[in-house]
């Protein structure tokens, strides 16, 4: 299987309503502007570079799953995944997926589902703090 490149994914405007801060943490990780994003099959991914597809999680989302809404982000971002893992499936790729999680307890919790078997292993899930 070949990886996702401008043939099978295309850069197009991105629906990003973000924060300044979470936009700025998306540009940090893709290294392009937060308005262009990488599309495959119909699924947003924030960039496309070095052969692996980049998606960033911002500052705040590990505080929003301690609320009462938690287990609501939790099913988004599982459902995220697995929309990016069959969008790449659909393509014919086998596409590294990366996420890129600003905050280490995300990192630690979606770890921790990963290996219960609760959010999918497709995903590479990485730390990378802002820089701001």
């Amino acid at each position: 299987m070949e990886q996702a490149s401008p043939r099978r994914g295309v850069r197009g405007e991105g629906k990003n309503n973000l924060s300044i801060r979470s936009q700025a943490y998306e540009e940090q990780v893709t290294g392009v502007n937060v308005e262009e994003s990488y599309i495959v099959e119909g699924v947003e991914f924030d960039g496309f570079h070095d052969g692996i597809l980049h998606d960033a999680k911002g500052l705040g989302y590990y505080d929003l799953t301690q609320t009462p809404f938690g287990g609501n982000v939790i099913a988004e971002m599982v459902d995220s995944a697995n929309d990016q893992l069959e969008a790449v499936r659909a393509a014919g790729a086998s596409t590294p997926i990366r996420w890129h999680l600003a905050e280490p307890e995300m990192l630690d919790l979606l770890q921790d589902m990963q290996r219960s078997g609760d959010f999918p292993a497709g995903i590479e899930l990485v730390h990378t703090p802002p820089d701001f």
